[in-house]
């Protein structure tokens, strides 16, 4: 007979980062099926239930975020292009994702190269026409 391992109650902290892990991925999916729709529906019920439960939702940043690969992008690859979106530098996205400028501006190369771009406003400027960020 197993006996159950003792385990502490989880955190609201705790829960609230894995519900946003799995919304995250979950509406990720539900864009890039063309259910943008459904996933919105979702993640508006899971920022009720969190409400209820007395969190209160801060604002992502760019590590926060899981998202899942779209397309040819790997999900660092779409982190590096939110963080371009948002105008800031790769030094800037480099500390918030923990890695180095110089691995910032490497994923960038791959990322011009995936989609087809020759620089960064070419990059954001198709990411955004294709629907890859919005």
């Amino acid at each position: 007979m197993r006996t159950p391992a003792l385990t502490r109650p989880m955190s609201r902290r705790t829960i609230y980062d894995r519900a946003l892990r799995q919304a995250s991925a979950l509406l990720g999916v539900c864009a890039h099926d063309g259910q943008a729709d459904h996933g919105r529906q979702l993640l508006d019920g899971l920022l009720t239930a969190l409400h209820d439960l007395g969190i209160n939702p801060t604002p992502m940043s760019l590590g926060d975020v899981a998202a899942p690969p779209k397309g040819n992008l790997t999900a660092r690859q779409m982190q590096i292009l939110v963080g371009m979106s948002q105008g800031k530098s790769n030094a800037e996205i480099g500390r918030e994702l923990s890695v180095s400028e110089d691995t910032v501006k490497t994923h960038a190369r791959h990322l011009f190269r995936n989609i087809g771009a020759r620089d960064r406003a070419h990059a954001v400027a198709q990411a955004f026409r294709t629907g890859l960020i919005s």
